[in-house]
């Protein structure tokens, strides 16, 4: 995206709302390699997936049903309580996940499958995943935790970098730390001689991929997808357990909103700058698939 990368290189020092408190990044989720068999894996409903990957460097303990993960620096845990609460770890801080089965004979247990951490169920009918952050005071569970280097931001430039990434969960559009960043690029992006004529192209924010609306004409080098809605388009949000999951938008930002779905997946069609190259995408579980 280079078009509007010269226009919003000098936002990227401003990116530093947590670098008071922490040391330059050395690695980033991004830079992480994610095994292959997660693409098979991640369509099966026996696992109860969590939404992050795990950082390099991180201590795991696992004591009977409860995963208990010391972040290096600069990774912090960052989680979503039932009130819509957001809750930080420390910078290096602890996160844990407890398995427990809700439903059935047992089996709900936790295990590491590529570069994350799942429940496994097999007797269980219902394995739950509970999270929670811990430091000096506080030891909260949580509706759903993201694991981030806060500093992270970059744009896509290939197809390829898509696969197996996680994308950002619907919990945490509502972020400070994410909001003002959206704000920041919106603010940011070049003028458009058609603004209706538009796209969604993928960023890497905090780790995690977010597709932003942007006018086609301002962008020249990233991947792509048509829109939701339009009329040459085949993106689209799909329920298959549950009411519905409509597109939802904050501010550049949209995704599939699954609040009234059990599953809920987004697909589409995702081209190369040129549009000579075209694959599908399905996103699954959170977790970013490609196919020719």
């Amino acid at each position: 995206m280079k078009k509007i990368l010269l226009v919003y290189v000098f936002v990227l020092i401003m990116f530093n709302l947590f670098s008071s408190c922490k040391s330059s990044p050395s690695n980033s989720i991004l830079d992480r390699n994610t095994d292959k068999n997660i693409s098979s894996l991640s369509k099966l409903s026996t696992y109860n997936w969590s939404l992050f990957d795990i950082p390099s460097g991180a201590h795991t303990t696992i004591n009977g049903s409860t995963i208990q993960i010391v972040l290096p620096s600069p990774y912090m845990g960052i989680g979503v309580d039932s009130m819509g609460n957001y809750v930080y770890s420390k910078i290096g801080g602890t996160v844990s996940i407890t398995c427990e089965c809700k439903s059935g004979n047992g089996g709900c247990s936790p295990g590491q499958v590529g570069g994350t951490y799942a429940c496994v169920m097999k007797e269980c009918k219902n394995c739950s995943k509970l999270n929670s952050i811990e430091d000096a005071n506080l030891n909260t569970i949580l509706k759903e935790m993201i694991i981030v280097d806060t500093s992270e931001f970059s744009f896509i430039q290939s197809m390829e970098e898509l696969e197996g990434k996680l994308i950002l969960p619907q919990d945490f559009y509502n972020l400070p730390i994410v909001t003002s960043k959206l704000k920041e690029l919106e603010s940011h992006l070049l003028p458009s001689s058609n603004i209706t004529l538009r796209k969604l192209v993928p960023i890497s924010l905090l780790g995690y991929i977010v597709f932003i609306d942007i006018p086609a004409d301002i962008d020249n080098t990233s991947p792509f997808l048509h829109i939701f809605g339009d009329s040459n388009s085949n993106t689209i949000c799909n329920c298959d357990i549950g009411t519905d999951c409509p597109y939802k938008s904050k501010l550049v930002a949209k995704w599939c909103d699954a609040t009234n779905c059990k599953k809920c997946t987004m697909s589409g069609s995702i081209y190369s700058f040129d549009s000579k190259v075209v694959q599908s995408l399905s996103i699954i579980n959170g977790r970013i698939h490609l196919s020719n």
